[in-house]
């Protein structure tokens, strides 16, 4: 199995103003260049690919700190189980105490038991 990377590729996570220009280190490019993408030869600003570093660092993160967490609900909170098929979630006041469930896309079922949640 592969071994987590470390540590993530932080990039450009403060706010930084450049003395000279007066211009924010990282600047979301415009939509149009998002969805087209950048041309051959292009002299791409700065302020775009420190943006796009910074948010691929900031997904990283995230994905990062919530790996392996499940969603927690009771059971009067669940969320409707037919538009929810194949998601797990943690049901934190199940008879006996809290254990993960999952929607078969009619309910939620335990997975210790693949019983109803009740």
């Amino acid at each position: 199995m592969a071994e987590e990377p470390t540590p993530l590729p932080e990039w450009a996570s403060e706010p930084v103003i450049d003395p000279i220009s007066g211009q924010l280190n990282y600047v979301e490019p415009p939509t149009e260049r998002k969805v087209r993408g950048f041309d051959r030869r292009e002299v791409i600003p700065r302020q775009w690919l420190n943006w796009n570093f910074r948010q691929a660092f900031r997904w990283l993160e995230f994905f990062r700190d919530t790996r392996n967490r499940l969603d927690a609900f009771t059971v009067a909170d669940l969320p409707d189980a037919s538009g929810n098929q194949g998601l797990m979630v943690l049901v934190t006041n199940e008879t006996g105490g809290s254990v993960p469930a999952f929607s078969d896309g009619t309910d939620w079922r335990r997975v210790t038991d693949r019983e109803v949640v009740s």
